[in-house]
């Protein structure tokens, strides 16, 4: 209650202070915590045991294949081929099971594109003298630079993926901008065949019970695992609580049981458990937040189901790529290379599509 020697506008005043106070007591905060997410490859060309990467005719195509064999060079026997001995060998059967051929195929285009800039001008009249700036229209070189990369199976020549990225760049000489370009495109293809870990934002909601805080605390410092088995413990205590706050524990136990490490063979044990603790908070309190969060773990399980697929394609690859079968004794005969010309198309299988011309370094058509 207000004191009573207070004016009116004192009560009001007073009041407004109180009601303040107490909505901020009652709004539990928040706590931004870092996780880790992987990503499958987008491109699993890791899980061969033999990857033959088809080099151009041009230098920067050759720069792109070297790029990528030293990007890959690793438990797998990746090499530069030559285009025209590619179908030869798979005629004779000299390619061995377990092959991923790799063709790329780089195209540039040229062009000039409208920049602006401002320079000071000094302007004087007969009230003296003032500076301005003066825009100016000016030129630059542009290059578009675009890269095509099919991948299909050696043996068979079914296709498997085929990938387009785009890059640009200006205000460079052509060759140094057919560099860079290069550079940048072979970056971005280099991060497509690996898997990724991503380190994510995760928000955990604070309440007023030690052990979720002593839980947090832990997080914090990057100790999941600790903090997970605080709140397992919390979760328990939280069935006292307000229904509010006992969602609250429930989805920070959810965050905890879905970004805590796990063994392999845990890992649809921690999705499930996650799905139950967040369906749990849902249930006392359907909050957006919690909704969300249940459907990130759907996400998650998705991803980690496709990374641990390429594990075992990888494992099965690998098995029988350490088999290779000696091919008779009548396809040694190959018949003679016909340069950059695919084989005839057939409806099945898919076979990769005969590269389309591009430019060479000096920004002529091959």
């Amino acid at each position: 209650m207000a004191p009573s020697g207070l004016s009116c506008l004192s009560r009001v005043y007073w009041l407004a202070l109180s009601l303040f106070a107490v909505s901020v007591s009652g709004c539990a905060g928040t706590h931004a915590v870092r996780g880790q997410v992987i990503h499958p490859a987008e491109v699993p060309i890791r899980g061969f045991p033999r990857v033959w990467i088809i080099g151009g005719e041009s230098l920067v195509e050759q720069r792109f294949a070297d790029a990528l064999v030293a990007h890959l060079t690793g438990d797998a026997d990746v090499r530069v081929v030559p285009l025209r001995d590619l179908e030869p060998a798979r005629l004779s059967g000299r390619i061995p099971p377990a092959t991923v051929v790799v063709l790329p195929r780089l195209v540039f285009q040229d062009s000039s594109a409208t920049r602006w800039t401002s320079r000071p001008q000094t302007i004087c009249g007969a009230t003296g003298c003032y500076t301005s700036r003066r825009s100016y229209q000016y030129l630059v070189p542009v290059l578009a630079a675009s890269l095509t990369v099919t991948v299909y199976d050696g043996p068979t020549a079914t296709v498997q993926q085929v990938i387009h990225l785009e890059t640009s760049e200006e205000e460079r000489t052509p060759a140094a901008m057919r560099t860079r370009a290069t550079r940048t495109l072979a970056e971005l293809f280099g991060a497509m065949v690996d898997q990724q870990v991503e380190e994510v934002e995760v928000i955990l909601l604070e309440v007023e019970l030690p052990e979720v805080q002593g839980a947090i605390a832990r997080i914090e410092g990057g100790d999941w695992s600790r903090g997970r088995a605080m709140l397992e413990e919390a979760a328990q205590a939280a069935r006292t609580l307000a229904p509010e706050d006992h969602a609250r524990v429930l989805y920070d136990l959810g965050m905890a049981r879905l970004y805590a490490p796990r063994a392999p063979g845990e890992a649809d044990a921690h999705f499930r458990a996650a799905s139950v603790a967040l369906e749990e908070a849902i249930a006392i309190d359907p909050q957006e937040r919690y909704q969300e969060a249940l459907a990130d773990v759907a996400v998650h399980r998705r991803r980690y189901e496709e990374v641990r697929q390429q594990h075992a394609a990888a494992e099965q690859n690998y098995r029988v790529g350490s088999q290779v079968p000696e091919p008779p004794a009548a396809y040694h005969q190959a018949p003679e290379p016909v340069p950059n010309v695919a084989p005839a198309p057939t409806s099945t299988p898919a076979r990769a599509p005969t590269p389309t011309p591009g430019t060479d370094v000096n920004g002529e058509v091959e």
